[in-house]
């Protein structure tokens, strides 16, 4: 069995969702947790705003092992950070890249 040695940042976490059938359902996963978490919210009188950057690997095609599925979704979470955040992007693998903005809802 492997282990993934480094434990997710403070400001980290890993989702998992078993049996998804492609990457559709996982883009859709990531565009309500984006929506969610980009709702204001309020600690002490302090309104509060967070942005999000995801990065989504799938099983088996981006890796077969636990450790190179968080890998590439770390490395993928990056590039959505360095692409403006809020928003996702899939990890690098043989098939095209798609990366896809927030949609803040009013």
């Amino acid at each position: 069995r492997q282990r993934y040695r480094r434990p997710p940042r403070g400001d980290e976490f890993v989702v998992v969702l078993p049996n998804v059938p492609g990457s559709l359902v996982a883009k859709r996963v990531a565009q309500k947790i984006l929506i969610t978490l980009a709702e204001e919210f309020t600690i002490e009188s302090h309104a509060i705003r967070v942005t999000t950057s995801i990065g989504i690997s799938l099983y088996p095609q981006d890796a077969e092992q636990v450790a190179g599925l968080i890998q590439a979704a770390d490395a993928a979470m990056y590039e959505s950070k360095h692409s403006g955040k809020n928003q996702y992007s899939l990890a690098k693998s043989k098939r095209p890249q798609v990366k896809q903005p927030i949609y803040e809802a009013n």
